[in-house]
């Protein structure tokens, strides 16, 4: 072994006694029992906010060991519990504001420093605990301990700057908030393991709580201030846009208005089985075309009545010419039960769309003896088992049951 006798380290100083007011406290809440302060404080110290040794270049990535020097002006004896120290990250990445209409462009992202991605949790804030009341969701518990386990949550910030009143501000990039018709980005990019191990599409659904406003702070109206008007009706001028995909060409995504609290309107539930029937165009990637011709791959004139289609020519060319053609050479090409005295069935693969309801059972029919029960016949939209061949959607199967798709 060596001595390092370099100084060469990041150094801070911390006054834990502080308020939480306090413009040079850390200190980001104190616990309370009872409305009574414990004592017990949680102090959040940003990397920029520590300063480097005289004349050193310590680095981030190599921070091997740390030391706590405790100082005080006092004589009688004093008492520090420190419960943990955690050095932590968050997995989001601020990208900057931009303006609606270029989501896709990276060079027109600008930097803002009033906009950022933080956390918040129930071990730092009571009134987002308290919150989480309101909706539908049970909190993890440790019964040895009798406590709640920590829940936390995403937080995207996009406040004013309290120095720069929009009426005085010379440059409105430092008036803070978000400007009309732009967007402040945030982004979490997965590394490619070679497998669905942290892909969303290894899962069913994706379920997403979205709180508009800040639980610390009760507003009398809206959660957001449009034209010096917080409480001009009950809708929002602020819309939650969230992009999951490959790339900026490839991808899903989902826009709504973000209405104030854990309002029910703000919940996101999304069936991933079936996302890959909502595509639709966009600016930077035009939709594909949607030949709708069923699971089977091919059109009423290509199939073959077995459920497969045919290489060459058409179920109706076999079906017209049986008697000129050989019958055991035609029934290894088409099913011939489709064909009734050569008259061509207009499905032979039986997958057209037929608005009749999840029983597939249309009124009229010789076996049709009950009333449609689910009101799902003659509702001019697509139900399951009702075909897939001109039901203007991007059919996919789960072939092994697996709940993913398979093809």
């Amino acid at each position: 072994n060596t001595l390092d006798t370099q100084n060469n380290y990041f150094t801070v100083s911390i006054l834990p006694k502080l308020p939480v007011d306090h413009p040079e406290s850390m200190v980001v809440t104190e616990t309370l029992t009872d409305g009574i302060p414990t004592g017990w404080k949680l102090i959040r110290i940003p990397l920029t906010g520590f300063s480097t040794c005289e004349d050193c270049d310590p680095k981030w990535n190599d921070v091997p060991t740390f030391r706590i020097r405790l100082e005080s002006a006092e004589t009688v004896a004093q008492s520090l519990k420190i419960a943990k120290i955690e050095l932590v990250e968050n997995d989001w990445r601020e990208m900057g504001t931009t303006s609606k209409f270029l989501l896709a462009d990276d060079n027109a992202l600008i930097s803002d420093p009033y906009f950022s991605v933080s956390v918040i949790n129930t071990d730092e804030s009571t009134e987002y605990k308290n919150s989480l009341d309101d909706i539908d969701i049970v909190l993890e518990h440790d019964e040895y301990n009798d406590i709640d386990m920590k829940e936390q949550s995403l937080v995207i910030s996009f406040e004013d700057n309290p120095d720069c009143p929009e009426s005085d501000c010379e440059n409105d990039s430092l008036i803070g908030g978000i400007p009309s018709e732009h967007a402040i980005l945030i982004e979490n990019t997965f590394p490619n393991l070679g497998s669905n191990a942290n892909s969303y599409f290894a899962y069913k659904k994706m379920e997403m709580f979205v709180y508009g406003g800040d639980p610390e702070v009760n507003p009398d109206c809206n959660w957001y201030e449009s034209d010096g008007n917080s409480c001009a009706d009950d809708s929002t001028a602020v819309d939650f846009l969230f992009r999951i995909g490959k790339d900026d060409d490839n991808y899903y995504e989902i826009r709504q208005p973000i209405y104030k609290k854990w309002n029910d309107k703000n919940h996101i539930d999304i069936n991933i089985d079936k996302l890959t029937q909502l595509k639709i165009p966009t600016i930077e990637s035009p939709a594909e075309k949607l030949s709708d011709v069923g699971l089977d791959g091919c059109s009423d004139v290509t199939e073959n009545g077995f459920g497969g289609c045919l290489d060459t020519l058409t179920f109706s060319y076999f079906c017209t010419n049986l008697d000129i053609l050989p019958q055991d050479t035609i029934s290894n090409y088409i099913n011939l039960d489709k064909c009734i005295d050569q008259t061509p069935s207009s499905d032979p693969n039986i997958d057209n769309w037929n608005d009749c309801g999840t029983d597939t059972i249309c009124s009229g029919s010789d076996n049709y003896t009950f009333a449609d029960a689910d009101g799902s016949e003659g509702n001019d939209l697509w139900d399951e088992n009702e075909g897939y061949e001109g039901n203007e959607k991007y059919d996919q199967l789960d072939i092994n049951g697996d709940g993913l798709i398979s093809s």
